[in-house]
């Protein structure tokens, strides 16, 4: 039968959020990949460092993920830390 993928956990930075002294290119960590057009959450399935390329998973609303392959790797960076925090903080009045 076909089986729900896990959930994408892009609130904490996945993987890679417990590597805090690695490199954000790991396989399963939450990444920004950010280009002049636009900038997208995504998590890293394949990184190759020797030819500077990475690829990723975009999760989908509803399920499932687009992926994309060949990414340079200067678009991908590490998620910012308000990016993690569950949100921007309360206002408070």
């Amino acid at each position: 039968g076909t089986r729900e993928p896990a959930p994408i956990d892009l609130e904490t930075g996945g993987a890679a959020a417990d590597k805090a002294k690695g490199s954000h290119l790991t396989c399963g960590g939450a990444v920004r990949v950010a280009r002049p057009d636009r900038a997208r959450r995504a998590i890293v399935s394949f990184v190759d460092e020797d030819a500077g390329l990475v690829d990723v998973m975009y999760p989908k609303w509803g399920g499932g993920e687009e992926e994309e392959e060949g990414i340079k790797s200067k678009f991908v960076h590490k998620l910012l830390e308000f990016e993690t925090a569950g949100g921007a903080p309360k206002r408070v009045d």
